[in-house]
């Protein structure tokens, strides 16, 4: 009789197990691959996903990059290449033909069009990179990267950073300038058209320096004492802010470097811990997410415009095709994971949808996001329509 108890319980706990496994556990039982990061071209033909294949290649986890036709979302997806799974970046040229992945000790280019290899960039990596930044320039000739070994980690080399810039061109490196990290706050972030670097040290706060492609760092021209928590250019980098300390938010001319507007911030605006700060692409409007709350502002007007409550435990935040968009990456599975959108051509009306990653089209009407069962899915954000499921290429 005890056996048949303990029998019958030992079902009962494995029933018990199975009925509250976390839902991305059931998702990767029905879909094995893991989508781990998206990325859209500028003309919205194209999109890449990495996926997690859940297989290593000796010490290393594997992922495999696809590459997707947007024109037909029922087209086959094409196989691009093999890559690390924690390392590897990926980001489209600004006219949309090439497309790059950074990864572990290499840094390769393809085309967008027949798929092919343009170009392998080989370079000396070290182990324990935290922050890593891949982009090209405005005009796509030119291929920036940075990784740093943080100080704290016990590989040769640890406090050393290195911007490397390739000429896609060519195929040679132009340089490669050494960065101090020692107690570095954030990677270096170069403006939207590659004139001016942004450095953000924990003792030194930010510092802004002359950018040259060809040369690279140039003289320093302005210095803020200050260790702001976040920054952000305008897209015509006309305008520079950060927020500050002391919880005001200071925006600054960049033709001069003189201080132009500041908002003091207040518990019903972004006030907080964190905050992270982006420009409007047209309109002279600056938003700010903190404290569970975001807030839009008219910088010419100091106007109020927007002030929403939100419930956010980690978010990234952009501003698009006058679509202002927080990824909500709640860590509480999956199906905690939400992207909310406020469009600005329409009153700041706002809608949300699930999943994370997302990936706004130029046209302003669709959306690419991952979803909670880890495959890719396009929206209509304006209709709120599912228009497609994007097929995975598992095995």
């Amino acid at each position: 009789m005890r056996q048949i108890c303990r029998r019958i319980l030992l079902v009962v706990f494995v029933l018990f197990g199975l009925a509250n496994r976390p839902a991305h556990y059931l998702a990767q039982e029905q879909y094995p691959w893991g989508t781990v990061l998206i990325a859209m071209s500028n003309s919205g033909r194209h999109l890449a996903a990495k996926y997690d294949t859940g297989e290593k290649d000796g010490d290393e986890f594997s992922s495999e990059v696809w590459i997707y036709n947007l024109d037909d979302f029922s087209s086959t997806p094409r196989h691009l290449a093999d890559t690390d799974q924690f390392y590897s970046q990926l980001s489209f040229s600004p006219d949309s033909h090439q497309i790059a992945i950074a990864e572990k000790g290499r840094l390769r280019v393809f085309s967008t069009e027949d798929h092919s290899q343009i170009l392998d960039f080989p370079y000396a990596w070290q182990e324990d990179v935290v922050h890593h930044r891949l982009s090209f320039s405005p005009d796509s000739r030119h291929l920036m990267y940075y990784r740093n070994v943080p100080h704290y980690s016990k590989v040769s080399g640890a406090d050393e950073g290195r911007i490397m810039i390739w000429d896609i061109e060519t195929g040679l490196r132009d340089h490669e300038t050494p960065y101090r990290s020692q107690d570095i706050a954030d990677d270096p972030r170069l403006s939207p058209d590659w004139r001016y670097l942004l450095d953000r040290s924990h003792s030194d706060g930010l510092r802004i320096y002359e950018f040259d492609r060809a040369n690279g760092l140039g003289s320093r021209i302005a210095t803020f004492p200050t260790a702001a928590r976040d920054t952000a250019f305008s897209g015509d980098d006309s305008l520079f802010a950060f927020v500050a300390r002391e919880d005001e938010i200071h925006v600054y001319r960049t033709d001069t470097w003189e201080l132009a507007y500041v908002q003091l911030l207040s518990e019903y605006t972004c006030h907080g811990k964190y905050a992270m700060l982006t420009f409007h692409h047209l309109n002279p409007w600056m938003a700010c997410l903190g404290n569970e709350r975001l807030s839009v502002w008219d910088i010419e007007t100091g106007v109020l415009l927007l002030s929403d409550e939100i419930d956010v435990f980690f978010s990234l935040i952009s501003w698009d095709s006058g679509m202002l968009l927080v990824d909500n990456r709640r860590y509480t599975g999956p199906g905690g994971k939400e992207i909310i959108l406020w469009d600005a051509n329409n009153a700041f009306a706002k809608s949300t949808f699930p999943g994370w990653n997302p990936r706004l089209h130029p046209n302003g009407e669709l959306m690419a996001a991952i979803n909670p069962d880890q495959r890719v899915t396009v929206w209509n954000i304006r209709s709120k329509e599912q228009l497609a499921v994007l097929p995975m290429p598992q095995q």
